[in-house]
């Protein structure tokens, strides 16, 4: 049994290592075209998939929690699709995932619907720079100790006040999460359903208080402390 783990990628590895490299979706446009991020990420899986030719393709993402669907009435998912179908990949090779709409979604119903189904152990990750550290965590908690995970970064800019919201992003995450073991299916969805939108029923805190919180450092009026779980 492997320990999950997160390199950097390089391109020595051998090209039957890879059995999934999962996109993690970026937002869309209105009229139906992957965000600048989003294209960003699906291009450099598409380069990845000519490196790994035995990799499967899974593209990852509903909406976000606040964001509007395209004209379209199409996904994340089904829009990197349509992208990375013009950008050369066969569309045999792909697979949505097309139900979350945030980073701990994306791993919880990716591995819930082909990870763990098709024994896909051996997976590259491909996010933005100043996701990984919250999106490894995240993958890392719910996907537990029988996978390797090569994250491979998209590139792009990002501002300062991006990063500082990521690090709040991920300090909830950790709070939720730390005491949770990892690959944890059933604990990790319970807390999922206590507290987050839109998976809960009777969420602690409003998404203006969830979004004053991110971007702006306000205390959310419930915070989750599962130190004695």
């Amino acid at each position: 049994m492997t320990m999950s783990q997160s390199v950097c990628y390089d391109n020595t590895m051998q090209i039957n290592s890879i059995q999934a490299i999962i996109v993690l979706g970026a937002g869309i446009t209105s009229t139906g075209e992957p965000s600048p991020t989003s294209a960003l990420r699906t291009a450099k899986a598409v380069e990845l998939t000519e490196l790994f030719p035995g990799a499967l393709l899974i593209l990852s993402g509903n909406t976000s929690i606040r964001a509007e669907y395209a004209a379209t009435g199409d996904t994340e998912a089904a829009i990197m699709k349509k992208y990375a179908i013009a950008l050369g990949v066969d569309p045999q090779r792909i697979l949505l995932e097309d139900k979350s709409r945030d980073t701990l979604a994306n791993a919880t119903f990716t591995k819930k619907d082909y990870l763990a189904p098709r024994q896909l152990r051996n997976l590259m990750i491909v996010t933005s720079s100043f996701h990984i550290p919250r999106a490894e965590y995240l993958f890392r908690k719910v996907l537990g100790p029988d996978y390797t995970i090569t994250f491979v970064s998209a590139g792009g800019e990002v501002k300062p006040e991006r990063l500082t919201k990521e690090e709040r992003s991920l300090a909830f995450g950790k709070a939720l999460l730390d005491t949770a073991t990892d690959g944890d299916d059933d604990e990790i969805r319970r807390r999922m359903g206590e507290w987050l939108h839109p998976y809960a029923q009777h969420p602690r805190f409003t998404l203006d208080e969830w979004y004053a919180y991110a971007n702006d450092g306000k205390p959310l009026p419930a915070f989750p402390d599962y130190s004695h779980a």
